[in-house]
């Protein structure tokens, strides 16, 4: 059985996700034998731009996963970007400093996928120039790492039309 753990991060919610014990039962157990063990504790996070699911999770096997997952209603708001986000992180080279990716279920009734759980945090609101500075650096490392940019320009372009503020070129590090 699952048993909720509520340690969590603090941030700033930004959407009103699934959590663990709303996904269709069929998808969580899809999920536990991709996995090949039980979820048996779970964090939600809260924070993030997706209505989907997005949980820290230990499993029976005591290894940690970090669980994203849609259910059935939302795949066709944005099943696209979790299939994408499933190609790049396949994409991506052993050396890459990234989460792994475990895994990934697609049904009629869900679509998840199962990254290593890594330790980190979100920058603070507003953002300091250390937590900026952290992401350029894990860009540049990216970009040394691959070779080629995994999500073919789209997100570069789309960070600076949205004036995210910084947006290079993949593979061409900081100006």
């Amino acid at each position: 059985g699952c048993r909720r753990s509520y340690r969590s991060m603090t941030s700033t919610r930004t959407v009103s996700r699934v959590g663990w014990p709303e996904l269709d039962p069929r998808l969580r157990r899809a999920i536990e034998a991709e996995l090949g063990a039980e979820v048996t504790e779970w964090v939600n996070q809260e924070e993030g731009f997706s209505p989907g699911l997005a949980a820290r999770c230990l499993l029976s096997d005591n290894r940690r996963v970090f669980v994203k997952a849609l259910p059935e209603q939302l795949l066709k708001v944005s099943g696209r970007f979790y299939r994408h986000e499933i190609a790049v992180m396949k994409s991506m080279p052993p050396t890459a400093p990234v989460p792994r990716l475990l895994g990934y279920v697609e049904e009629p009734f869900g679509l998840a996928l199962v990254l290593e759980d890594i330790n980190g945090q979100l920058p603070r609101q507003p953002w300091s120039s250390g937590d900026l500075q952290a992401v350029i650096d894990a860009i540049a490392g990216l970009a040394g790492c691959c070779g080629h940019d995994p999500i073919g320009g789209h997100g570069w372009r789309l960070g600076a039309r949205r004036g995210m503020g910084v947006a290079y070129p993949f593979g061409h590090g900081r100006p």
